[in-house]
């Protein structure tokens, strides 16, 4: 973990309560009109993640994230809204060559000064517009 911070607000979030692990194994995964919900359901992982061919969009919001984890390369997503989940860090991010909105409020992270930076280092030479309610992420 990159700062005290961060590992505080990991484990607090794993002390906190017991929290049933799931992952994308005991969910159902449908992609419709190229979006991908899966806000409220409790996941603690994205494990068992599948490459969604046409996904464009992915909701995560509300969940019990830690990490990123198994969220693998997706070819035209680009949108992923995280918001109120349990991020300390980016680990297990990998690059979305096509991603441009990414929302991550309401995790610990965000409380680094320079999570935004951070993001766009990971997704360098990709077409970044907005990290959470900022807009050209670049300037």
């Amino acid at each position: 973990y990159n700062t005290k911070l961060q590992e505080d607000a990991r484990r607090t979030a794993e002390e906190s309560t017991y929290v049933e692990r799931r992952n994308l194994h005991h969910v159902r995964l449908l992609c419709g009109l190229g979006a991908v919900s899966l806000r409220n359901q409790n996941l603690t992982s994205l494990q068992g993640m599948m490459v969604q061919e046409d996904m464009v969009e992915l909701y995560l919001q509300n969940n019990q994230l830690l990490d990123l984890q198994h969220l693998i390369t997706q070819p035209k997503m680009r949108e992923l809204r995280l918001e109120n989940n349990h991020l300390c860090s980016l680990k297990g991010f990998v690059p979305q060559p096509r991603l441009q909105q990414v929302w991550l409020e309401g995790n610990p992270l965000c409380a680094h000064p320079h999570y935004r930076l951070m993001l766009l280092i990971l997704q360098s030479g990709s077409p970044m517009q907005k990290i959470d309610n900022g807009s050209n992420p670049k300037a």
